[in-house]
């Protein structure tokens, strides 16, 4: 078949060769190299996937390039992290870099070298608004999340003004709390083991009020073994049970929970004080889960 065929020959003595990210390009070489999205998007959070393709980029296909003084390699791609492909030779060097985002946010003038022709875009204008304007655009921040809208449409891979979170989403609150008319939830992510290199257990107590602001009103960040963890989790329940005058809805997250639930349960039958306790589990890596989050 035509549509899996690797190798062409033209008439002219040319040639075109088509290989996979990773794959083996062992005796062949080219002028004109090009690289056409190097990152499965779902694997561009990963830092084995990303390095594996930037590797395979430094150490293989540099040195297929014939003609090094008038020969070139092409990079086309969507921006799907700050250490993708693209942002891995920004930071190296001695590259053309052309970017076109949909909205641009500062004037950029595009010069054609060849016939001298210029096309100047302002703040705010929008690269093809027949196609995708203000309406459409703002439509696919939602669908998309504002990390992933940054880097595939803006060539940004991190939103204006950082990364995930931002300080000026947090304010700060003084004096008591009318907790008795919030809904209050205990949400539990354990670390696997109590080691010195181990991740913490955070265990947070947060407050959905009338006003529909969510208040941190307290929280336990140690490194805990399941019996210790398990303790925490009934002394945070009793405490803001009595305070809100009703218990609190407890989360545990999916793999944590497998390993605990055993503990929990044999606390609420020794304490005789019982709740329920619900599963968390996403469909995602925690880190698409936050950027799903993150405003438009």
């Amino acid at each position: 078949s035509q549509d899996t065929k690797e190798y062409f020959k033209t008439t002219k003595k040319g040639g075109r060769y088509t290989a996979s990210v990773g794959g083996a390009i062992t005796g062949f070489g080219g002028n004109f190299l090009i690289v056409d999205d190097p990152h499965n998007p779902k694997q561009a959070l990963s830092d084995v996937q990303r390095a594996a393709a930037n590797k395979w980029y430094d150490g293989t296909l540099t040195s297929r390039l014939n003609d090094i003084k008038n020969g070139a390699i092409i990079l086309i791609m969507q921006r799907l992290h700050e250490s993708d492909l693209t942002g891995h030779l920004l930071e190296r060097g001695d590259v053309e870099h052309l970017k076109i985002p949909n909205e641009f946010e500062e004037k950029t003038i595009y010069h054609f070298p060849i016939s001298g022709r210029e096309i100047v875009k302002t703040k705010g204008e929008y690269l093809h608004p027949d196609r995708m304007g203000k309406p459409e655009a703002d439509k696919k921040k939602v669908e998309l999340g504002a990390y992933n809208y940054a880097g595939q449409y803006q060539q940004r891979p991190v939103p204006l003004g950082g990364g995930e979170f931002k300080e000026l989403w947090y304010s700060y609150y003084e004096g008591e709390l009318d907790v008795r008319n919030m809904n209050i939830y205990i949400i539990a992510d354990p670390a696997n083991e109590k080691k010195k290199d181990s991740d913490y257990t955070a265990i947070t107590v947060i407050g959905l009020a009338p006003d529909h602001n969510y208040y941190l009103l307290d929280m336990i960040r140690d490194k805990l073994n399941p019996t210790e963890r398990v303790e925490a989790i009934f002394q945070l329940h009793r405490k803001w049970n009595a305070k809100g005058g009703k218990p609190p809805t407890v989360g545990y997250e999916k793999y944590g929970m497998q390993s605990d639930i055993h503990y929990l349960n044999l606390r609420q039958d020794e304490t005789n004080y019982r709740f329920h306790i619900a599963e968390l589990a996403g469909g995602m890596a925690k880190e698409d889960r936050i950027r799903r989050l993150i405003p438009a």
